[in-house]
């Protein structure tokens, strides 16, 4: 009689085991599957979990716009097709910033708002938290001064494109700046004489003639950007056919370069 017992206890043991690796299994199958995102969803529900319960005791001690800006890179990488719940997660963070916050903080969550926005190719949402912004560094101002060119307001987008060369007179982003605030405004020949110019300062820069084919592929003169291309592989130490322009990389992110804090 004893020994059926033990057996029945062995079997229900065995059971017991099967199931938990089972468990196990479709756990790991489930966090590691390709695309899912799921290892950084169970990172965004504990981040979520823990902060409640710290709230609840009283205990935290990370401020809440912190926790939702956090919260929108976590959002952003689960849905890096889905701009609503990362946007309005970052939206939220600057709300609940707290009025005695350093201005320079401060500019700094707007300008990661405005990364998040372009990620998801919100230009209008993106140029509104960099103009909210009063911290700016020369990259910062390239960036606004893309947007408001690309929404027609062109004297605007001259005047930050003079900031930067107000600050440094020789600097290739200033020069790139200005002949694309010319571009969009139509004025083909002054941008072209403002590329002119900055090979005349760099003529054995490859990112000089690499901007210009950039420039000169845009209105269409293939022939001018081949022309380019071939210059700028010859000061060249790397290969150039994959070039993307310092104007679609401010502009057009692929990925979120932002870590969290």
């Amino acid at each position: 009689m004893a020994s059926m017992l033990d057996k029945k206890n062995r079997y229900n043991e065995n059971d017991k085991n099967k199931y938990g690796f089972l468990i196990v299994a479709i756990f790991l199958i489930w966090l590691f599957w390709p695309n899912n995102n799921s290892f950084i969803r169970l990172s965004y529900w504990a981040d979520n979990v823990v902060y409640s319960m710290l709230k609840f005791t009283h205990t935290n001690k990370v401020p809440e716009y912190i926790h939702y800006r956090n919260g929108a890179i976590y959002l952003a990488k689960i849905y890096p097709n889905k701009s609503e719940p990362a946007i309005n997660a970052i939206n939220k963070a600057i709300a609940t910033v707290p009025a005695d916050i350093a201005e320079k903080e401060l500019s700094k969550l707007y300008k990661e708002g405005a990364a998040i926005k372009l990620y998801y190719g919100d230009k209008a949402g993106a140029l509104n938290d960099y103009l909210s912004a009063k911290f700016l560094e020369d990259k910062d101002k390239f960036v606004i001064a893309i947007l408001l060119a690309d929404e027609s307001r062109y004297a605007e987008a001259a005047a930050k494109c003079n900031e930067i060369l107000l600050k440094n007179n020789f600097v290739m982003l200033g020069y790139v700046c200005l002949a694309y605030a010319y571009e969009k405004a139509g004025d083909i020949q002054s941008a072209s004489r403002i590329y002119e110019s900055l090979i005349e300062q760099k003529p054995n820069s490859e990112m000089v003639y690499m901007e210009r084919a950039n420039f000169r592929k845009r209105i269409d003169d293939i022939q001018g950007a081949q022309e380019d291309i071939k210059k700028a592989k010859k000061y060249s130490s790397y290969s150039v056919d994959n070039y993307t322009s310092i104007i679609d990389k401010s502009v057009n992110l692929k990925e979120l370069q932002l870590s969290l804090i």
